[in-house]
């Protein structure tokens, strides 16, 4: 898994896809694309979701009553094991309410302003490398070597 940061710690994106000379990044942005997170004043978690149309976040499926207010700062929960803890994601910039429906209109712009990048800096998951299974017939057992057998006395 690898994770795509720029400026202060800010996510950008997620690297998709790996090439000899180059890489794919999908961006926070995108469509779909989302990340675990949680809010820094009161600790509620949500996933921010790219939107997909004007550079836009949104965080779906949050609650009319939901404590969030414009300027709430999301920051990644490391929920997901995909993004560590802490990184800064979005802030809010509508947080809209109607009594009618169950769930909130919340909308928020990346704080690492996406298009903005010529370099970013690329974060991976460090995975502890394991020693390869022995093969079938492979039994790396230590021998005993049995002890000279003991002369008696006469």
């Amino acid at each position: 898994r690898i994770s795509v940061l720029a400026g202060a710690a800010a996510v950008v994106g997620r690297v998709t896809a790996v090439g000899t000379f180059t890489s794919e990044v999908t961006l926070l942005t995108e469509k779909d694309q989302s990340v675990p997170g949680m809010l820094v004043r009161n600790g509620l978690r949500a996933i921010a979701v790219g939107s997909g149309k004007g550079g836009s976040i949104d965080a779906p499926f949050m609650p009319v009553s939901a404590d969030i207010q414009n300027g709430d700062l999301f920051v990644t929960s490391g929920i997901d094991g995909t993004y560590p803890a802490g990184l800064v994601v979005a802030r809010v910039t509508a947080a809209k309410r109607n009594a009618a429906y169950v769930f909130a209109k919340i909308t928020a712009k990346p704080a690492a302003g996406v298009p903005n990048h010529r370099f970013v800096r690329i974060l991976t998951s460090k995975r502890p490398v394991l020693p390869p299974p022995p093969s079938a017939g492979d039994d790396r057992r230590p021998v005993r070597e049995k002890a000279p057998a003991k002369r008696a006395r006469p």
